[in-house]
């Protein structure tokens, strides 16, 4: 141990303090003071419940979670806070120092909370005043610039896919000018998904046949499925069979979302909330899943939608309905190849951001056990 450190146990550092209930007719959304859960401010107060500046410990629910107050607050009773004395200890250097240790992973129960024993009980290195505010300077610079570093490597993700997106809508706009044009109808045979009632609960077996969802159409995935009927059943709704180049759309909340069936995706049905197109001779999926995806389709749809609240795609007799530009197959698996060509790049960019957010955090860490261990030097 570094000199001029103590080995302390936490509880002779600091003490959790219990929060209080505050009944809702008493908090104000435009309340002067923060109130806070065990995973940081739920509501606002004309009251407050501790004065000054400390850290809030999630104790249920969220426990372990860590927050930094900067004023006078209402901490619940899903939570502790931190008292301690100001003439030793540093709130920010304390606030690091739970951070560090993790204390989420000393909840207990099915309803996650931390007995506050087992915090008093880890074990810590405490420096002297002075150096405890020389670390928290490097800690709070630091983090900074890894917070930044990690917010440009968020904002290029997001730029790149932006644009992936206006690519693919100007394409479509612009080599549509010369298609020739067709009802979607003309194009795709048509299944909505069955009624609720064909698929009770009581239906749903341990395996067998898939239950293709939402979730399939919305993040494009065929491999964890969560539902399934038995032989019987899938015979009898076996208009709603699942095969490889079908396009499943997504038709509510979380609607149009479009995903091609995959060859060796598991042979099964649609439910309720899913349309199933099989593509006709002369129009290829993935260039029909490109128009689907684009804006043109996009706003069509959302403006036969239906529902106030949960919005709903209008009737397949509607869908039918709407136009669709129609070129040669050729062409079809040129704009196919070129939004292709641009999806690659665009996945090549998440990677290298996902690995600098990876590094950022691995580096956020290292610096900050380093620090709480004595390791930076002046």
């Amino acid at each position: 141990m570094k000199a001029g450190w103590e080995a302390k146990k936490l509880g002779d550092v600091l003490s959790l303090e219990y929060g209080k209930p505050l009944p809702k007719e008493r908090r104000n959304p435009n309340g002067i003071y923060p109130v806070y859960g065990a995973n940081g401010i739920k509501a606002r107060s004309d009251e407050y419940f501790h004065d000054n500046p400390t850290v809030i410990v999630g104790r249920k629910g969220s426990a372990g979670e860590i927050n930094l107050t900067d004023g006078p607050f209402w901490p619940l009773d899903v939570t502790y806070f931190v008292k301690f004395d100001e003439t030793k200890y540093d709130l920010r250097y304390l606030y690091w120092l739970l951070v560090m240790l993790r204390l989420p992973k000393l909840a207990k129960g099915v309803k996650p909370g931390i007995n506050r024993n087992d915090v008093y009980a880890l074990k810590v290195f405490i420096p002297v005043l002075k150096e405890q505010r020389r670390i928290v300077a490097i800690l709070d610079e630091a983090y900074d610039c890894v917070t930044t570093a990690t917010a440009n490597a968020e904002t290029n993700l997001r730029n790149a896919h932006e644009l992936y997106e206006s690519h693919v809508n100007s394409i479509v706009a612009e080599r549509s000018i010369n298609w020739a044009v067709k009802r979607f109808g003309e194009v795709c045979n048509f299944v909505r998904g069955p009624f609720g009632g064909s698929l009770k609960k009581s239906c749903f077996k341990p395996s067998g046949y898939a239950v293709y969802e939402q979730q399939h159409a919305i993040h494009d995935q065929f491999e964890r499925i969560r539902y399934f009927i038995d032989t019987d059943k899938f015979e009898e709704m076996k208009r709603f069979e699942v095969s490889a180049g079908d396009l499943l759309m997504s038709c509510s909340g979380t609607m149009g979302k479009v995903a091609v069936v995959p060859n060796g995706a598991r042979r099964g049905i649609i439910n309720q909330a899913l349309l199933k197109l099989t593509p006709g001779d002369g129009i290829d999926g993935q260039f029909l899943k490109i128009w689907m995806s684009s804006r043109s389709f996009q706003d069509a749809i959302a403006k036969q939608s239906q529902g106030a609240a949960i919005k709903n795609v209008a009737s397949v007799k509607i869908l039918k309905q709407i136009e669709i530009p129609c070129p040669a197959l050729k062409d079809q698996d040129q704009l196919v190849a070129d939004v292709n060509a641009m999806a690659i790049q665009v996945t090549r960019l998440e990677t290298i951001c996902r690995q600098k957010t990876g590094k950022c955090i691995e580096l956020q860490q290292s610096v900050l056990e380093k620090a709480l261990a004595g390791g930076l030097s002046a």
